[in-house]
């Protein structure tokens, strides 16, 4: 959950009241803080040029969060030409999205719920399009995806779940499940390195993936992972896949029916090309 917010520290209202209730304390920048509807802005918050632009309607952004150029615009934004949207719920915890084109898209025209925890999203470009084409919710836990590209594209139709200090590094769980119908769940201090989780998920068009807690950190870990899969369950820990390379083009270009990809507890763990 978010941290309390002072009353006092927060302002409530259209785009134009919360711009001129909040002075020089947010909401700074050509276009930043337009929105339809009311939303809540706190201190600190929605700094830099298109920064918190066309947010969806209710939303609610803690201190200091959604600081850089295009910061959180358009997230939870609705497309008037698609059918079968419903209102979505946006909180961005304090310290959040921070860095050119963090949080960009998150939750973009379907999603009904984008939870974004503190000091997660940080770097630039991370969690860019996040959830872009998921029907459900996105939860992203305290502390996670901070660092360059991290979460970025991760995406499934039904939830995104990343949980506490995970997606860390350049490349961190990108591209992970992209447009999968399913659940994307990573567990808590996982895809931790460069080139994490990279890949992993790509060509499913049906089926979940679970990373358990403690894995894939290191070297290009679990890179390619399920590759041009066309049916898969992806299952990988916990504390699996960890060492250069490890996991590297496991079930790349594979195209069975009712494939299924299972890693288990503390499973390819060795330096070098692991599995």
């Amino acid at each position: 959950g978010k941290l309390l917010k002072d009353e006092d520290l927060c302002f409530t209202g259209n785009a134009t009241k919360v711009s001129d209730d909040c002075g020089d304390e947010c909401c700074i920048g050509f276009r930043s803080c337009v929105w339809e509807g009311e939303a809540t802005v706190c201190v600190g918050s929605c700094k830099g040029r298109k920064s918190c632009d066309r947010i969806e309607e209710g939303a609610e952004v803690y201190p200091f969060s959604c600081v850089g150029k295009r910061a959180c615009e358009f997230v939870g934004r609705k497309n008037a030409a698609l059918e079968g949207q419903t209102e979505t719920e946006v909180l961005i915890g304090p310290r959040a999205c921070q860095g050119k084109d963090v949080c960009n898209s998150i939750g973009y025209e379907f999603a009904e719920l984008v939870d974004i925890g503190y000091a997660s999203c940080l770097g630039p470009q991370a969690c860019y399009y996040l959830g872009e084409s998921t029907r459900g919710d996105i939860v992203i836990g305290n502390i996670a995806c901070y660092k360059q590209n991290s979460c970025s594209f991760l995406d499934a139709r039904n939830d995104v779940l990343v949980y506490v200090g995970s997606c860390v590094g350049t490349g961190a769980c990108n591209k992970m499940g992209f447009r999968v119908p399913g659940t994307v769940y990573i567990g808590g201090y996982s895809c931790v390195g460069y080139e994490a989780c990279n890949e992993l998920g790509r060509g499913i068009e049906l089926g979940n993936i679970v990373i358990k807690y403690y894995s894939c950190y290191g070297s290009q870990a679990c890179g390619n992972l399920a590759n041009d899969t066309k049916s898969a369950i992806v299952s990988i820990g916990p504390q699996a896949c960890r060492g250069v390379e490890a996991c590297e083009f496991i079930g790349a270009n594979y195209e069975d029916g009712a494939s299924r990809i299972s890693i288990g507890y503390n499973a390819c763990s060795g330096p070098d090309y692991s599995c």
